[in-house]
């Protein structure tokens, strides 16, 4: 294969033009560029072209609407809408926070349907309108389950979960996510890099067990920075793992105010426990790790920013799950831990592939790290 370098950032690249991440940088500044007026042509002809449950193909002037929901944080309350009116189910997101109307047809959908398949997907679509109506039609599926309900192989509490929130036995809602988001840029300078309140990928003094491989600080989060306030952890987050065996398992750390944290070591005789067999990170590649340029956006972003991205890197708002949304539970209280991060592997390694996302237990001071890959 003959090998080319992307006409912008020159990483190595095996076609000729731009590498992904330069294409969707490309994308990204053509929507922040237009117009308000621009855009709500673009949601007029998104909405009057939609076809019967079909929303993925309509394309305007070059640009998703999936976009304009990242990067403009538009109003969705038309497009909604019009996707109700066609039977669109897909994606969820066009139904965040809908009136009250909307969710008072998704719940007579939800309650009229037999077909297990429509079921589900309207259960994420009330789950993305959120609100407490919502929360009892869900929670009343989960106590009392219609027959199409009892061949889906997850209960209403995890459909919440796409939404960013779950509920308990006691019809008590947990919030999952964050509702403020950031992403990681490039710094300018070492002098800025040197300031930003979050670092990816130090590399520690320690070596994993397991594996031998060095162990890293994945993320570490000064909780001070006004900017991080959202989070409501009054000092530094550290993140850490060993980054070969975290894309075996879950790896939990658990982080002191101070900028200490200790890794944990893995429960072994868990069905979900693969040992990783050898070390498949050379120390360059660590060191690669390392040297990315990441810091902080100065200004917060749309909760939806990285949430349709494979190469956008985001403390807070929505992830881009890989597979399925996944809240992993606290290994001290046993509480669904909430959202955190995401880093795209590739952004920091361009040999790795798949994302790490992070999760945190506030009250209880533990980190939770997971790769999902496709």
């Amino acid at each position: 294969m003959l090998e080319h370098r992307c006409h912008k950032c020159g990483i190595d690249i095996g076609y000729e033009g731009l590498c992904f991440r330069c294409k969707e940088e490309e994308i990204r500044d053509k929507i922040l560029a237009l117009t308000d007026d621009e855009i709500k042509e673009i949601i007029n002809q998104y909405v009057k072209n939609l076809k019967e449950n079909n929303a993925d193909e309509e394309l305007i002037n070059g640009i998703y609407i999936y976009d304009l929901i990242a990067y403009r944080d538009i109003d969705l309350k038309d497009i909604a809408k019009k996707a109700l009116e066609k039977k669109i189910y897909y994606p969820e997101v066009f139904y965040y926070k809908a009136d009250k109307n909307i969710r008072d047809e998704l719940i007579k959908r939800i309650n009229e349907t037999e077909d297990p398949s429509q079921g589900a997907s309207l259960l994420s679509c009330l789950a993305m309108q959120g609100d407490d109506k919502a929360l009892e039609c869900l929670y009343n599926l989960e106590i009392h389950p219609k027959e199409w309900r009892k061949k889906l192989y997850v209960d209403p509490s995890i459909y919440a979960e796409c939404a960013g929130w779950t509920f308990d036995k006691d019809k008590k809602r947990q919030i999952l996510n964050f509702d403020k988001c950031y992403y990681l840029e490039k710094a300018k300078s070492k002098e800025e890099k040197d300031k930003s309140p979050v670092i990816i990928a130090s590399l520690r003094d320690d070596n994993c067990p397991e594996c031998g491989c060095r162990n890293i600080d994945i993320a570490i989060i000064d909780g001070r920075d006004e900017r991080l306030k959202f989070i409501a952890v009054d000092g530094i987050i550290k993140a850490s793992c060993c980054p070969n065996c975290v894309t075996y398992n879950t790896t939990y750390s658990k982080y002191d105010l101070k900028g200490v944290s200790e890794i944990l070591p893995f429960d072994k005789e868990s069905e979900n426990y693969y040992p990783a067999e050898e070390n498949y990170i050379k120390e360059e590649e660590l060191i690669n790790m390392q040297n990315n340029n990441y810091i902080l956006s100065k200004h917060d972003v749309p909760l939806f920013f990285g949430a349709f991205s494979e190469s956008i890197n985001t403390i807070g708002g929505f992830a881009n799950w890989v597979q399925d949304w996944e809240y992993i539970r606290c290994p001290s209280c046993g509480q669904k831990m909430r959202y955190l991060m995401q880093i795209h592997w590739d952004s920091i390694d361009n040999c790795s592939e798949g994302t790490l996302f992070i999760e945190i237990c506030t009250n209880c001071s533990i980190t939770a790290m997971f790769h999902q890959q496709t």
